[in-house]
């Protein structure tokens, strides 16, 4: 938010009252509710159902290159009007969504073969429309998995479905996903990672030219998907009108229309929730402090309610290419990679950002809700709170104390770390981790990153720790896998951006990833997780934690916002969402 005009207010320190009179003095918000057509009275005499979710991303138009992104919230409320083969039920676990059942070893739709490969037998619903009201059939998918797979189409997001071998629609309802050997998230199959494409609207000139395919209105304009609302005004993807398709297959959804509002800053977001022109933020848009000062006004006036789960695990990544290590030593020895990770009060640190909330602990990277989290344990609880054990720990490695009390290394030379953020989001966590070190004579920089985050060279050969959040269960693995990276080779990218190699870790990950038997899953993971314990590559702070929000008298998130799993799923019963 820019820091000029008179009309800027920082957010903490001021109440959300005063910031939504603030945004309305200056004509800035809060922004009134979308027109469009006129809402119309039916035969009953009653008006429609509306309801306005605000997020912060606009988003280009459709299709899993435009999802890529998981932060925004429009990624969250995507089963608005695109559901996959499955989708999440309140535990967070995967259910069928197109799907009439997941594919099991029990019922032979999950085949093992003796060579290794593996099928994936999907059965569709018979009643599952597309919102022109075509029947949606396994030759959709099989056309979609062609169209992901074109170089001009390929999407971080799909990465699951472009690792399948062949997809063949066997009949009109059975699909048949061929993968060369056990692949453990074959079955997570949502809309972002197997994107559901018509092929009766697209087949045709999918065939032709592509550079007029990818310009088609289909991917904007003309939306027709397969969930409980259809687009009807895209809005220049600032502000997208969704009208109920009464067919859906769960049922018809009991709100007449939807619109997903881009508000693109999130303090004005919560003002205009508070002001009533918004009726549910969605997940991904408030920061801690946005959430818990809204959640601490609505306790007094019960105008609303926040919602909370945890999201991904926030840690330091530690620098470990000696090229680039600086200091050299934290590079080499572990064990002053422990002092410096119990030097710092993890606790006090998600308090302080955090207050109140619970499931922050960063000590697993298995979310609590997730069925493997007791098997897979705690594996960084083993490093609590203890300045005076990371002092020795530094003496054991040649750091010691000078006349001053500042740490100098085995040359002498003082001791000094640079603690960078991967984005400025992390600011007062860089803040924080400094201050610590600083009490055990550690001369730490802050460096907050003037440079787009997203410039991969940039995040890999930074010299110290950078502080980042990503993934959470199997995705948090991926930035330690030793084969993944990020060198000049490949252009840096590689998910792991500290140069992390361990070739044990990276056998447990291959066998994770052909791993269907969820107690099997939870060893591995608890194998893994010793792995990065007992090497710290990494100094985890605390589990993040997203916020939804919701008015007074929305019938929404109430019961399930916890449970949910993965990104998408906040809009996952859409389809019964009302208002009072």
């Amino acid at each position: 938010m820019p820091r000029s005009g008179p009309c800027w207010h920082r957010f903490g320190p001021i109440s959300l009252g005063l910031l939504v009179a603030a945004l309305v003095g200056c004509g800035t918000g809060p922004f009134p509710r979308p027109t469009g057509a006129a809402p119309r009275v039916d035969s009953t005499g009653a008006r429609p159902q509306i309801l306005t979710v605000g997020v912060l991303n606009s988003i280009a138009g459709y299709g899993p290159w435009n999802f890529n992104i998981t932060g925004g919230g429009a990624n969250s409320v995507a089963e608005i009007h695109t559901v996959g083969l499955v989708s999440e039920d309140a535990h967070g676990n995967l259910e069928p969504r197109l799907a009439t059942r997941m594919p099991s070893l029990e019922e032979g739709t999950l085949v093992l073969y003796p060579d290794g490969r593996m099928d994936t037998i999907w059965k569709l619903r018979p009643d599952a429309r597309w919102q022109d009201g075509a029947p949606i059939t396994a030759g959709d998918f099989a056309f979609s998995w062609e169209l992901l797979n074109e170089p001009d189409f390929l999407s971080a997001a799909s990465k699951e479905i472009l690792q399948a071998d062949a997809v063949e629609a066997t009949d009109a309802t059975t699909l048949v996903v061929h993968w060369s050997r056990p692949f453990s998230r074959a079955l997570g199959m949502d809309f972002r990672r197997f994107w559901p494409f018509p092929n009766h609207l697209l087949g045709e000139a999918f065939r032709g030219d592509r550079q007029t395919f990818k310009a088609l209105p289909y991917f904007s304009t003309d939306y027709v998907s397969t969930g409980p609302f259809r687009l009807v005004d895209f809005g220049l993807g600032e502000q997208q009108v969704y009208e109920r398709f009464d067919d859906y297959l769960l049922g018809r959804p009991k709100l007449d229309r939807v619109i997903i509002k881009t508000i693109s800053n999130a303090n004005v977001l919560a003002a205009n929730l508070q002001a009533g022109t918004v009726d549910i933020a969605a997940d991904k848009t408030f920061s801690g402090d946005i959430a818990v000062q809204l959640r601490d006004q609505w306790r007094e006036s019960g105008e609303g309610s926040i919602y909370s789960r945890q999201d991904n695990v926030l840690y330091g990544l530690f620098q470990l290419d000696p090229q680039w290590a600086r200091p050299l030593d934290v590079s080499q020895d572990v064990q002053l990679r422990r002092g410096l990770l119990m030097a710092v009060d993890r606790d006090a640190i998600r308090e302080a950002m955090l207050p109140g909330i619970a499931d922050t602990s960063g000590d697993s990277f298995i979310t609590v809700q997730d069925s493997r989290f007791g098997l897979a344990g705690q594996p960084f609880a083993r490093y609590p709170y203890d300045p005076a054990r990371a002092v020795e720990l530094f003496a054991a490695s040649g750091w010691r104390r000078d006349g001053d009390g500042r740490l100098v290394d085995r040359d002498g030379k003082r001791v000094e770390i640079e603690v960078r953020g991967a984005l400025d989001t992390w600011s007062r966590e860089v803040s924080l981790v400094a201050d610590y070190w600083r009490r055990v004579g550690i001369e730490p920089t802050e460096t907050i990153p003037a440079r787009a985050a997203r410039d991969n060279e940039y995040v890999s050969v930074f010299p110290g720790i950078v502080i980042r959040a990503r993934g959470s269960n199997e995705t948090f693995l991926d930035a330690f896998d030793g084969r993944a990276q990020a060198t000049s080779e490949n252009r840096w990218a590689g998910g792991n951006n500290g140069h992390y190699g361990n070739a044990a870790l990276d056998r447990v990950l291959d066998e994770i990833g052909e791993a269907l038997v969820v107690n099997q899953q939870g060893r591995l993971l608890r194998e893994a997780g010793d792995i990065l314990a007992n090497d710290l590559p990494l100094m985890p702070l605390y589990y993040r934690t997203t916020f939804g929000a919701a008015l007074k008298g929305i019938n929404a998130l109430k019961d399930d916002y916890a449970g949910i799993g993965d990104v998408g799923g906040m809009a996952r019963n859409a389809h019964v969402w009302s208002r009072e």
